[in-house]
């Protein structure tokens, strides 16, 4: 039977509003990731008020890269979270100049406690960790430990505006946010995390949103962008852009990633931006 021009258009249609959903690599640990790669939804759900939510170790982790490609320079993103019946130990994350090879990826892991008041955050990088084992534990459940970390990392060192990477993993390394970079409701807590090159080549790390933003971090990215489209752009490195987070046992939550759809504001920049190179 021969399809009317009508049905090809609703079905072409069909097509083209399901490539918009998000789009990346699959979920890593138990959770749900809806909507799109510039509003992603991510519930992690260790209530146990289901026989699937309930586990028995300590925390429940899952994460999910949300840019299609590892070529992501520049990015803006908008965590909200509901502070409402949430334990407090749990931790909303985002990951950025995430790489994968042979079977391992490499990350750097952003990750904010807003649920006790407190907004601590920290950033590790992840070096080399092995795909199967982020799939899957030793018992096979996916991210579901006793384990207080992902595995071997190295802390973010220095004061907060000047961070850098350290060489070794330091037990405790939650940091106390910069005052006003976190915008609170009676039940929500948003943070605003921006990715940019300073100078080229050298990622900084920024939270806060407008003339409320304070740079936090600096890291020196390892891979340069090969866009040839545009000889400029081999200056930044670039990575992928990922959500995460690690729930305690008992709880759940649900974080919102509002991702600006114009990173930067100058247009004489000229980067491989989120939008820019995704679309």
């Amino acid at each position: 039977m021969k399809m009317t021009k009508k049905l090809v258009f609703v079905m072409v249609t069909l097509l083209l509003v399901l490539s918009m959903v998000v789009i990346g690599c699959d979920v890593f640990g138990k959770a749900d990731v809806g909507g799109t790669k510039h509003s992603t939804t991510l519930t992690v759900d260790a209530s146990g008020t289901k026989p699937e939510n309930t586990i028995d170790t300590k925390y429940r982790r899952a994460f999910k890269k949300i840019s299609k490609t590892e070529d992501v320079g520049f990015i803006t993103t908008k965590i909200t979270v509901d502070t409402a019946d949430v334990t407090g130990a749990s931790v909303v994350g985002y990951m950025f100049d995430i790489h994968t090879k042979d079977k391992k990826m490499s990350f750097n892991l952003i990750g904010w406690k807003p649920f006790d008041g407190s907004n601590k955050f920290y950033i590790e990088r992840y070096e080399n960790v092995d795909l199967a084992k982020l799939r899957k534990d030793d018992a096979g459940n996916p991210l579901d430990t006793d384990e207080s970390s992902l595995g071997d990392y190295k802390s973010f060192v220095g004061d907060v505006g000047s961070m850098t990477l350290g060489n070794e993993q330091v037990p405790n390394d939650w940091k106390d946010l910069p005052i006003g970079v976190v915008e609170t409701t009676a039940a929500k807590a948003s943070l605003t995390i921006s990715i940019k090159q300073e100078p080229e080549g050298t990622y900084a790390v920024y939270f806060g949103a407008g003339d409320n933003a304070k740079k936090i971090a600096t890291y020196e990215g390892a891979v340069k962008s090969k866009d040839n489209s545009d000889p400029e752009w081999d200056k930044y490195c670039v990575g992928g852009i990922g959500v995460y987070a690690n729930c305690i046992k008992g709880a759940k939550v649900v974080a919102k990633y509002d991702t600006e759809k114009n990173t930067f504001k100058d247009k004489t920049i000229v980067g491989p931006a989120f939008n820019m190179i995704e679309e």
